[in-house]
């Protein structure tokens, strides 16, 4: 086995979750830490979370720090009493690390229905509310996330929350951008 194949190993009995069968792996490493993931295929995708599903898993994480820490996590999307939430929790004691609530949905374009929820997200992304979720990942060096209301055609509405990442060179370099440190903050 590869070096790799024995820290994905290491991760799904850390995790003791069947369900990850599918999950893909990723491996980052940095100056002072590295990183293994089994990440959710779907969440490359539009993800459906049916009404009488409360949560989806979207990845788990082991961070090993230069100096041997090691913390696995999970972060899933699941429902609040007042809407969406992603949680993210330590896997050994299942203490919460973080909780970011998704906003309330909001059309961007209440006299406009669409063939597709593909549409309804393209046309986010070419409007002015798409620029100034970006400025404002790129000022604050946070993910955001748009929660949109689309509406077909056909009838049906969704829901959809969009993740805003921060591009600027400020963030990508920074410590506020690193995801394992976004979680050890309490100024959110």
């Amino acid at each position: 086995m590869t070096e790799l194949s024995n820290i994905r190993a290491e991760l799904s009995r850390s995790i003791s979750d069947s369900y990850t069968a599918g999950f893909l792996f990723s491996f980052s490493e940095e100056r002072d830490h590295t990183r293994a993931s089994l990440i959710n295929p779907a969440v490359g995708d539009i993800l459906a979370l049916a009404e009488d599903t409360p949560s989806l898993v979207l990845n788990y994480s082991t961070v090993r720090s230069a100096e041997g820490g090691v913390q696995t996590s999970k972060s899933e999307l699941l429902r609040t009493q007042d809407g969406m939430a992603i949680r993210h929790t330590d896997v050994a004691t299942g203490k919460l690390l973080a909780e970011v609530v998704l906003p309330a949905a909001s059309r961007h374009d209440d006299d406009h229905l669409f063939d597709t929820v593909q549409e309804c997200i393209a046309a986010f992304q070419e409007s002015k509310l798409q620029a100034q979720f970006q400025t404002e990942a790129n000022t604050t060096c946070r993910t955001q996330y748009p929660h949109l209301h689309c509406c077909l055609r056909n009838g049906n509405c969704f829901s959809v929350v969009l993740i805003v990442r921060p591009t600027s060179w400020k963030c990508l370099v920074s410590v506020a951008y690193d995801p394992a440190e976004f979680f050890k903050r309490t100024d959110r």
